[in-house]
């Protein structure tokens, strides 16, 4: 579990190597971490829930058996072959999404040290995980400067390639015309209360006890064999705490800025979608897709210097205790323990 601070102090460390330098630098130490994260966790071993999975996919690809996966993620995959094939297209595919997530949310926030941070805290276990979803995401990420300058035929072609990455991305292609300035953020934070009471006193849970029991038999035919997708899960909670906390802080020092409108309706929508179907595994997975913006929504926040220091220290403190909770007390989560690398087998 060490392994996971010690990267937190590397990336951190070789990022305070590019403060106040050029931007050749700052690419030269993004080169730097690109190349660390390739092999601490691009040669990860058995590392991430689905990563068995993906053994089998790359085993089935290379030999010729007709799947219906993504057909970009069997492209990719169908690249690598011989014994260790599999290992290698997880790395190269792992770091690819990692290397797109960071140049993207390089646009945003020219403080380099907090991108890894708020990655390494929030995001490398997901990544670690949900390969193609992580793809799809970086992308998404990538594409979000369209959304901003209005350019519909190039955030269509980026979601296409997100799509033919992971179906489920999908989703995505709403958010171009979301408007962020119709509701005012005190309400935002209304509706998380709410939303949150209902949370912990079983109103959606009991709502998925008696709908989503039946949901199997009209999708069987789709999703034949996966009977886990549509499991209920049993958790404290704690996660949308976690999440939600931060995100109400954001909204009240964010309340008479215009800037981050739309960013924060996209993390709101994600947060309020995670809450309600945090116990059922699918749609659980869909709203990461938006959740997962908000590491990009704090780093944008804390690079800037009309952030007071208060808010600063809270924001990192935070994440770095969720992130000590994840890997030492929770255990196991997004399948990232016990930590093992190919290379040193």
């Amino acid at each position: 579990m060490i392994i996971y601070n010690v990267s937190l102090i590397l990336f951190l460390t070789i990022s305070f190597l590019g403060v106040s330098q050029s931007n050749v630098a700052k690419y030269v130490v993004i080169l730097y971490l690109l190349i660390v994260f390739f092999i601490i966790f691009g040669f990860r071993w058995y590392v991430g829930n689905d990563y068995e999975g993906y053994l089998g996919l790359h085993n089935s690809i290379q030999n010729g058996i007709q799947l219906r996966n993504e057909p970009l993620f069997q492209l990719f995959f169908s690249f690598f072959s011989g014994p260790n094939g599999s290992v290698y297209a997880i790395a190269f595919l792992t770091t690819l999404s990692f290397s797109i997530y960071i140049i993207a949310c390089h646009k945003y926030s020219s403080v380099v040290w907090i991108v890894y941070f708020y990655f390494v805290c929030t995001m490398v276990l997901f990544f670690n995980d949900q390969i193609r979803q992580a793809t799809a995401l970086s992308i998404f990420i990538f594409a979000y400067r369209y959304i901003e300058s209005r350019s519909l035929l190039k955030f269509c072609l980026c979601m296409i390639v997100a799509f033919m990455f992971h179906y489920y991305s999908l989703v995505l292609f709403l958010s171009y015309f979301f408007k962020g300035s119709i509701i005012k953020k005190n309400f935002y934070i209304y509706i998380l209360f709410v939303l949150i009471l209902l949370y912990f006193l079983g109103f959606f849970r009991t709502i998925q006890d008696s709908l989503f029991s039946i949901l199997p038999v009209f999708v069987s035919s789709i999703y034949a064999g996966k009977d886990y997708l549509f499991e209920v899960h049993r958790s404290s909670g704690l996660t949308i705490v976690v999440w939600a906390v931060p995100f109400m802080l954001l909204c009240v020092q964010e309340r008479n800025s215009r800037d981050l409108d739309h960013l924060i309706l996209l993390c709101f929508i994600g947060l309020c979608s995670k809450i309600v179907f945090f116990d059922f595994h699918l749609l659980s997975r869909l709203s990461n897709y938006y959740l997962y913006l908000s590491p990009l929504l704090y780093a944008i926040a804390l690079s800037r210097n009309s952030t007071g220091y208060k808010y600063k220290v809270f924001y990192v403190f935070w994440f770095f205790i969720y992130f000590q909770y994840l890997i030492y007390i929770e255990g196991g989560y997004h399948g990232g323990f016990p930590y093992k690398n190919y290379l040193l087998l």
